[in-house]
């Protein structure tokens, strides 16, 4: 078989078009693949006359006179990938078209990266419909001379005619997106020139050729396919991800919003029996430990080995429940009391609640607070996730989505009304409003004496009002530092600056007491210091 290497050269690509030549004789130099000769098909079109499109088309149509049998389509600001002809071998007998992974290079270095994130394979045009077209494929591929010759880039588009071409292609023909690169695209190198666009022209323009394939393919909607389709390419990356390290706490947010997860997934990473919990692409916690392998992993092997030996939980704040819900798992004969006063929140416990068959745990839509009765609930963030973003202190620093009027109760009352003998734990994140709590829980917290884990992030003030409060009741104070899997005492409560560094411990319990009941419940490799004061 022979291959031809399409490339037109237009305005200001010339310098760049000898880097890209060079490109191409030394991934041949480096290996033919299957291909007995190989050649360059380089169309000049430096005034931008004829258009990226009618000078693939003449190319497309001397290869084809020539009757080479294969094209691969490069642009002169790109670069052939050093094994771009070998990798294909496996594939060129069963494939009519053929793409790799997107590797960029911005403009000026001379590293090239993945792009991240991308769509990693692709074996169907619906995978493709289903995402947005920058993480999917780019122009450097390999194609059957007359599958291109078939489906002739559109010469009255001046930007877009790629992902045209790319749809009747993958369309009506046998194609592949491989995870091996083939080419490096060059970023901030488009050419200029009369039939010249932007980015925001050509996506524009691909956005409505996509709606229009949906439409074809019947996947305008959501639908049990289509989402089947998006978790496992969604899951395809996040394996690659976490595998090098390109997930972490501060990109996996917006990472998902790209590559969205809707369904179960299995939480199995805090030394328990694994559980389901739900999301639709909206649960800030199952988001990191999809993308990141953890959540708060320190403050919640704390709490887990905790929980072991405990009769009495509450989880003030709950979310989406996974503080409450690796209790459970860890201890089944305790009993567990999460309130979370956001609908959406509470709703979706109770779900995870279900799905799990877990008998122990009572979970209530009440706010906690100092007092009893109704109450507004400030909400200071909207979008499509369950919001963690809510106080029943109204914070004149943030603005007020929504306001709701939910019902609250105090934790001495609530014990009150309900007999509780004891509480062994508690986990307080309430965005703003410890001390209402802390006010509402007096009585409780000198007879009980519970440990507690506390989000004290960015607020020195509430630090000072924590020391103040438990210090009088023989409290001693830990930082727990979740990137060194350690709790670190402290002579006074401190405030966190990250999300590595926003939960503190506050226990009665002696330095050694707590590295005992840690070296008890938990494994060896997976061992938390408790560091005492120096």
């Amino acid at each position: 078989m022979r291959c031809a290497v399409i490339t037109p050269v237009g305005p200001g690509h010339e310098r760049l078009f000898e880097e890209c030549r060079i490109s191409v004789h030394n991934a041949i130099q480096h290996s033919k693949g299957p291909f007995r000769e190989i050649f360059p098909i380089v169309i000049e079109d430096t005034s931008g006359e004829k258009g990226r499109a009618a000078a693939r088309n003449e190319a497309v149509a001397i290869a084809k006179s020539a009757d080479i049998e294969w094209l691969f389509f490069l642009d002169a600001d790109d670069l052939m990938y050093p094994n771009a002809f070998e990798v294909i071998k496996q594939y060129v007998h069963d494939y009519d078209a053929i793409w790799g992974s997107i590797v960029e290079m911005n403009a000026g270095s001379h590293q090239s990266m993945l792009r991240i994130p991308q769509i990693l394979t692709i074996h169907d045009i619906r995978e493709i419909l289903l995402f947005d077209p920058y993480i999917t494929i780019q122009m450097g591929h390999f194609v059957r001379t007359v599958v291109a010759g078939n489906n002739p880039f559109n010469e009255a588009m001046n930007t877009g005619e790629d992902f045209d071409y790319y749809l009747r292609v993958w369309s009506t023909a046998q194609c592949v997106k491989i995870r091996a690169p083939l080419f490096i695209n060059r970023r901030g190198l488009h050419s200029v020139g009369p039939r010249s666009a932007d980015g925001a022209q050509w996506r524009q323009a691909v956005e409505e050729q996509i709606e229009e394939y949906r439409k074809k393919y019947g996947i305008q909607e959501l639908n049990l396919e289509s989402i089947q389709i998006i978790n496992k390419k969604t899951l395809e990356f996040i394996h690659v991800a976490r595998s090098y390290g390109i997930a972490n706490h501060d990109s996996y947010f917006q990472l998902s919003r790209i590559l969205p997860y809707y369904g179960y997934h299995a939480v199995d990473c805090y030394e328990c029996p694994e559980f389901l919990m739900l999301s639709n692409n909206d649960d800030l916690v199952i988001n990191s430990i999809m993308w990141t392998g953890s959540y708060e992993a320190s403050s919640l092997s704390i709490w887990a080995r905790l929980s072991s030996e405990v009769h009495v939980i509450l989880d003030i704040g709950a979310y989406t429940g996974i503080y409450g819900f690796v209790a459970a798992r860890r201890n089944p004969q305790c009993r567990i009391i999460c309130f979370e006063p956001l609908g959406i929140n509470f709703l979706r416990i109770r779900e995870n609640i279900s799905l799990n068959a877990f008998n122990n745990i009572t979970v209530l839509p009440m706010a906690v607070s100092d007092r009893d009765g109704e109450i507004d609930l400030h909400v200071y963030s909207s979008g499509n996730y369950l919001t963690s973003g809510s106080s029943i202190k109204h914070d004149t620093t943030k603005h007020t989505v929504v306001r709701k009027r939910v019902q609250s109760i105090s934790i001495d009352k609530f014990v009150q009304l309900n007999a509780i003998q004891r509480i062994d734990i508690v986990k307080i994140d309430v965005e703003g409003s410890v001390r209402e709590v802390l006010t509402g829980m007096k009585k409780t917290v000198s007879t009980y004496k519970p440990d507690f884990i506390i989000e004290v992030l960015h607020d020195i003030e509430l630090a000072r009002h924590l020391t103040e409060y438990f210090r009088s009741l023989g409290y001693n104070f830990f930082e727990i530092r979740e990137d060194q899997k350690d709790i670190k005492q402290t002579t006074a409560v401190t405030s966190g600056t990250s999300l590595l560094d926003l939960n503190r411990f506050i226990t009665t319990k002696s330095k050694w007491e707590l590295q005992e009941l840690f070296d008890r419940y938990g494994s060896a490799s997976r061992k938390i210091n408790v560091l005492g004061l120096s």
